[in-house]
């Protein structure tokens, strides 16, 4: 953030959230946002901006791309979706308003795409309508979810037993390039799901 960290008792919400994300024009036309978004983990642990407050313990943790730009971050998206996983486990979900082919005078980023694939989350193109892109953004956040990350590696795929409230469950895939359990559709709301493997030495 380049400001405090906005809480629903910050006064004149709406504006302020509108000051922070209001970053301008100028500057640099390299729209890098998966690297923004280590750095920002990064200055997170250094307490810059107070950008630790946006840590909390047991939440889970959605970082959301704005852009109509590819994605030249220097590392590979397999390598941020790492340190993600890293720090958050398996509860970090990404979110992408972004270029589309669909839309016109904007740069489509697989890159993107790919981030939102390893954690199960969703894209939007950015030429869309905002309010439905943002309410499906807010349901991804918010809602129940149809992907469970992995915290260690799976020895043998195999070896996956997955429960839903104590029973076996149905209907999932277990995805190895995510490292992830993916239901077809959503476990009912307040389901109680359990995963558990043989993770690799």
């Amino acid at each position: 953030l380049v400001g405090p960290v906005l809480r629903p008792s910050t006064p004149n919400l709406e504006q302020a959230f509108a000051d922070q994300v209001n970053v301008g024009v100028f500057g640099s036309g390299w729209e890098r946002g998966l690297e923004a978004s280590s750095l920002a983990f990064q200055r997170a642990d250094q307490n810059f901006n107070n950008n630790r407050d946006l840590f909390r313990p047991g939440a889970s943790f959605v970082v959301i791309y704005v852009s109509d730009e590819p994605a030249p971050s220097p590392l590979s998206v397999a390598t941020y979706f790492q340190e993600m996983q890293v720090r958050f486990g398996g509860d970090v979900i990404a979110a992408a308003v972004a270029g589309h082919p669909s839309c016109p005078n904007t740069s489509f980023s697989g890159r993107y795409e790919d981030i939102v694939q390893f954690t199960g989350g969703i894209l939007e193109p950015i030429c869309s309508g905002w309010a439905q892109s943002l309410a499906n953004v807010g349901q991804l956040a918010f809602g129940v979810r149809s992907v469970f990350s992995l915290q260690l590696a799976v020895d043998a795929p195999n070896s996956i037993v997955v429960t839903v409230d104590g029973m076996p469950a149905t209907g999932w895939t277990y995805d190895p390039v995510a490292n992830a359990v993916r239901f077809s559709s959503p476990p009912p709301e307040g389901s109680t799901i359990e995963i558990t493997y043989r993770p690799s030495c």
